[in-house]
Formats: C-alpha cells, structure tokens, sequence
C-alpha cells in the first residue's frame, strides 16, 4: 500500500514538473514575441518605429523647425517643430530616411517608399500660419501654394492649392492623344517658372511616343 502511494506522489510530481516546463516554453515564446520589432524588419522595408527603437542616435540634419536623427540598424526618427520649438509632428522609419526643404516659411517632408513617382509622398508645414497639409502622394511638382500629383487612377493629375484645396482644385485627364494602358502613362507633371500653366508628359497608345502638353492653372 505504501509502494502505491510512493509511485502516485512520484507520477504527480512528475506530471506537475512537465505541465510546469511547458508553462515556462510558452511564457518565453510569447516574451519572445513581445519583444519583437520592426528593427528585425529587412532594411529594404520602410517601416514605421518609434523613438525607443532607436539606439545610440546621432542627429544628421537639423534646422530651426525640424530634426533628424540616425539609431543603429539603419533606424530614423524626425521631429518637425513650430517657430517656438513645440512639436508638431514626428515619426519613425526603417532603411530610408525624410528629406526636408523649406521656402518661403513653408516646410515639407517627403520619403520616398520605393522606387517610382508612385511611391513617393510628401506633407507640407506653414511655419507663419501653423498649419499642416494633407500627405500627397506620387507628387511630382510642387511651387508656392500648389502641388501637382497623380490622381486615383492613375491617368490624370491633380493640381490643388497645398493647404486649402477650395482655393484652388483641378483634376486633368482630358489630353490630346489617348494614353497608354500602362498602370502608370503619365510621366512627368512641372510646374512653369510663373506658375500659369503646367506641362504634363504622358505616353500615347499608338508606338508609346512621349507627348507633352500645357495646361493653364490660373
């Protein structure tokens, strides 16, 4: 009788003892989860991070309204500031890194995601007025107030005023000649140097010829 239950105590010890293990593998997998990144993402994947992601960073472009700095692993973090020094927008990103411009008071930010105009998106910050755009994207042109970029389609391209579109708003996919069936025909949008008129560059269905066009933007 007391041999039986010697080898009970023992065969619960031991279930007791392999439940237990299995309870700590699984608490180290799900840590191990938790504790995982967008850093371990391959550095040819834009992603967004956040600033304890980034380790022993260094600035590597500053003004009076923006900041960015470089973490280890190809890691980027930017601060947009207003004219007092308050943030008014920031973010993080993986293997490509925000460029800034400023003119005329106003700031932008662009990335581009990939390669192509498509991948490319750009915002705008009025540093006098305070005010944020919209983030644009496949932008091709932008001058004082407007900018140009391609529309949902595809195959026409929207002109609007950078911070307030009922200022000024125009959607052109009417041209000449017949685009091609290309996911993307239109190739090029500029601005002219007076900002009158706009010159769109598109391939044709017939032999794929590049065609250009004006179009006025008063």
């Amino acid at each position: 009788m007391k041999k039986q239950i010697i080898l009970l105590i023992i065969c619960w010890t031991e279930i007791i003892l392999f439940l237990s293990s299995c309870s700590n593998a699984n608490e180290i997998k799900s840590t191990s989860n938790q504790n995982s990144t967008s850093i371990a993402t391959p550095s040819s994947v834009v992603s967004k991070i956040t600033i304890n992601d980034l380790k022993h960073s260094t600035i590597i472009a500053q003004s009076k309204n923006y900041k960015l700095l470089k973490g280890d692993n190809q890691t980027y973090y930017y601060y947009l500031y207003d004219n007092k020094g308050t943030i008014v927008n920031e973010g993080g990103f993986l293997g490509r890194y925000p460029k800034f411009s400023s003119a005329n008071n106003i700031v932008s930010v662009s990335l581009q995601t990939g390669t192509g105009i498509e991948t490319k998106w750009i915002y705008f910050y009025n540093t006098l007025t305070n005010k944020l755009s919209q983030t644009f994207y496949g932008v091709f042109d932008e001058c004082n107030n407007l900018v140009a970029y391609y529309g949902q389609d595809g195959k026409s391209i929207i002109v609007q005023d950078i911070f307030d579109k009922s200022q000024y708003y125009r959607e052109i996919s009417s041209f000449k000649d017949t685009l091609a069936k290309d996911t993307s025909p239109i190739i090029n949008a500029k601005f002219s140097k007076d900002l009158k008129s706009i010159c769109i560059t598109y391939l044709s269905q017939n032999d794929h010829n590049k065609i250009s066009e004006n179009f006025n933007v008063n």
